[in-house]
């Protein structure tokens, strides 16, 4: 095969693994519209039936935008430009949709030190755990 027609075939296979993917993000939204909405029901008749509400604990309250602590803002910042830069060193392999890893990406998709670079970012962002973290 001729690499013109490689590209074509590679650009064709990907374009129907986005198309698959976006079909399995519409279903799997739909799924968890459902189970919402069972759990919804649940609730209702188990409120209705004995008073007593199973919503559990409300999550903690976000701070309104004006409260939110400079020194906390600075962090986060500090922690997304990390996320960023791993955005940046892998590149066209982070699309919306995607359910590639970045370990399959540092595996096969990119050179050594870019993976090894990309997976330093991702612990200093501090919002993922690294090997041996239980995650």
């Amino acid at each position: 095969m001729s690499a013109p027609r490689d590209d074509e075939l590679v650009a064709e296979a990907q374009e129907r693994v986005m198309t698959v993917l976006d079909r399995t993000k519409e279903k799997v939204d739909a799924v968890i519209r459902e189970a919402e909405e069972e759990v919804d029901r649940i609730r209702r008749e188990v409120h209705a039936a004995t008073g007593i509400d199973i919503s559990g604990a409300p999550s903690p309250e976000s701070p309104a935008v004006m409260d939110v602590q400079l020194g906390d803002l600075a962090i986060l910042a500090k922690n997304c430009r990390h996320v960023l830069a791993v955005v940046e060193l892998l590149g066209e392999h982070v699309r919306l949709g995607s359910t590639q890893t970045v370990g399959a990406v540092a595996k096969a998709g990119v050179d050594l030190q870019t993976a090894a670079a990309a997976v330093h970012h991702l612990q200093q962002s501090g919002f993922f755990a690294g090997e041996g973290d239980g995650s």
